[in-house]
């Protein structure tokens, strides 16, 4: 018999339905953009932990569910009878009615088919009970062996920390015991020795403080977990807001009509998607011109008979569409966040020259045509360096013998690494990932795949069975991967 621990993160549940484009004469086909994880997902994984804990003989199993669990942050919602309400203020400082704001988004979330299907199977869980077959008419059935649930919140679900009302929810929602007491912002397992937390700590740009030349222990001031974050900003008021500000430019009913516009509308939904950071500049103007694309080229040529060579060609006509219809909605974006006195904080303690440089507002004064979009583009920074695996080392020094793993996501990145071995002690930092999908850049920078990602870890305590001489006190097992098997869309060509 032996302890088992399950760790996942980064599941990012949304809500997706502010985001529809609906026809209210029902002439025109709606845009949907759905971003949750089929819940199919989770159901498949509880089976396979149910295998897990019966083969490796579990006494008992504690699931970690390790930040970015709900996106509290990528939702129309925010700008919806807008009142100025924004989530990048201290959990401390959370009003009445921004408390009531993010229930509303929690629900909101929760309200998406594939969400509630996904929360239940963690409440099933909780009660140590899982579908044999992901099939509604399949009761629940009972694995034998105690479960105990765990939250941890992250940088997009900070606030689900904030306030007695909200931690509540949460908790009733996972099926989680503990009314409304704050939830922990990192968990020391003694058996199995591993230290897990949602690795934000890690990244200067989602956490309080640069923790960069910090050997930080496991215990960091709370503080720091409720404050807001450039993260936190960014997320909102550039991300989520882009798609929005397209709608209110152009309006729904020209969105539906034109296809230029849909293409930038769901590149808008998708972008944040992208993997590395650094290529969003390239996802968004490089794309393949879809089949259905009027185009004064081909728009008089049967779609079956539109060539794969005729649609290249007209890549570059696209992309010049493209930027003309977005770039008023960047300049209007450009001139709300220079204007906010917390962007300017924030970017003046990172970037003090691009600073300097957006209060002069050249866009006000000088053309930017595509080929400098594009050149721009090009130079952007890249994705800054993983630190995580030097954080964990620092780590596992200050814990000694109490932690044999440190577990994190976060960089959406899956991870494993050898921290060192010294007197046959063998230590190793563990990247959970994400269940996100995922949109992959070629090495070109000219295409672009869609992937479903799945990452989790399982820990293994001590063997307490007197038979089981031989097998290791503890051990881990890491299971990841990328699932592409559906049909490409008229934007993947």
């Amino acid at each position: 018999m032996r302890n088992m621990t399950v760790v996942i993160s980064d599941l990012h549940f949304e809500e997706e339905a502010t985001d529809i484009i609906s026809d209210p004469a029902g002439v025109l086909d709606p845009i949907v953009f759905r971003r949750n994880v089929p819940a199919v997902a989770f159901e498949n994984m509880m089976r396979d932990v149910a295998d897990q804990a019966r083969t490796n003989g579990a006494a008992r199993i504690d699931l970690v569910l390790a930040g970015d669990i709900f996106d509290l942050y990528r939702t129309q919602y925010w700008f919806m009878n807008d009142k100025g309400l924004r989530p990048y203020v201290d959990c401390m400082e959370v009003t009445p009615e921004l408390e009531s704001k993010l229930i509303a988004i929690i629900d909101g979330i929760v309200a998406e088919k594939d969400v509630a299907r996904s929360v239940a199977v963690f409440r099933r869980f909780a009660q140590g009970t899982y579908l044999e077959r992901s099939d509604s008419a399949t009761p629940a059935a009972p694995f034998g062996i105690p479960v105990q649930l765990h939250y941890l919140p992250g940088n997009h679900d900070r606030l689900a920390n904030a306030t007695p009302a909200i931690r509540k929810h949460v908790r009733d929602l996972l099926g989680m015991p503990g009314g409304d007491a704050p939830f922990p912002h990192y968990i020391l397992f003694a058996d199995p020795p591993v230290l897990i937390r949602h690795g934000h700590e890690y990244d200067r740009y989602n956490f309080a403080t640069d923790l960069t030349h910090e050997q930080i222990g496991a215990a960091l001031p709370t503080a720091l977990y409720n404050a807001p974050t450039w993260g936190d900003y960014n997320t909102v008021a550039v991300a989520a807001r882009l798609p929005f500000l397209l709608r209110r430019h152009f309006g729904d009913g020209a969105i539906l009509k034109e296809p230029v516009l849909q293409i930038v509308y769901c590149r808008l939904l998708e972008f944040d998607d992208v993997r590395p950071q650094s290529t969003i500049v390239d996802f968004f103007l490089n794309t393949t011109v879809p089949v259905k694309l009027p185009n004064q080229k081909v728009r008089n040529i049967a779609p079956d008979a539109v060539k794969p060579a005729d649609l290249f060609a007209h890549r570059e006509t696209l992309q010049k569409q493209m930027w003309t219809k977005i770039k008023p909605v960047v300049f209007e974006l450009l001139d709300e966040v220079i204007a906010d006195k917390y962007f300017r904080q924030w970017t003046w303690k990172f970037f003090p020259f691009y600073t300097v440089l957006l209060l002069l507002r050249p866009w006000r004064w000088i053309p930017l045509p595509l080929w400098l979009v594009r050149m721009v583009g090009r130079y952007l920074k890249g994705d800054s360096a993983n630190l995580a695996e030097s954080f964990a080392a620092h780590e596992i020094e200050v814990h000694k013998n109490a932690a044999c793993f440190v577990c994190a996501g976060h960089t959406h990145k899956p991870l494993v690494a050898h921290i060192f071995t010294r007197n046959d002690l063998k230590r190793f930092y563990t990247d959970t990932g994400t269940w996100r999908n995922a949109v992959l850049a070629a090495g070109d920078r000219r295409s672009y795949g869609r992937v479903n990602a799945t990452t989790y870890v399982t820990f293994y305590g001590r063997q307490t069975d007197p038979q089981s001489a031989g097998v290791p006190d503890h051990g881990f097992e890491y299971w990841t991967g990328y699932d592409q098997n559906w049909p490409v869309d008229d934007y993947d060509h």
